[in-house]
């Protein structure tokens, strides 16, 4: 059994990689930082399968949900990208990326959720 610290180690370096170039893709989107948000829900997405799939093992939790999605998925650069949104009295991009983030991660959770949710 590999320990976990590498698990989380590996998916962390995988998930982060993945951000990047992600990010990299879609910086040319100027209504909002949607690098961001596609990285974001789609990780809620993602976070929702997992969690809902009472099949896989712990070892694939540790390297999926908390190495490579732990790194993929970013709180920090939201909240940097907003305050910048804000910052520069760009409002009606403010209000579309925070609402839009919000429901749309939660939604997609839940429907990631829900389709491996077998109870």
């Amino acid at each position: 059994m590999i320990h976990p610290i590498w698990l989380v180690g590996l998916g962390g370096f995988l998930g982060a990689v993945s951000r990047y170039f992600f990010n990299q893709y879609f910086s040319s989107f100027k209504l909002f930082p949607l690098g961001t948000f596609l990285v974001n829900i789609t990780g809620s997405f993602f976070m929702g399968l997992l969690l809902g799939s009472g099949w896989i093992s712990e070892s694939i939790r540790i390297l999926v949900g908390t190495g490579f999605l732990g790194a993929y998925t970013t709180f920090s650069t939201f909240n940097f990208e907003l305050f910048m949104l804000k910052k520069n009295k760009r409002k009606f991009q403010f209000f579309l990326y925070i609402v839009s983030s919000y429901i749309f991660g939660i939604l997609l959770a839940y429907l990631g959720y829900a389709i491996t949710n077998d109870h």
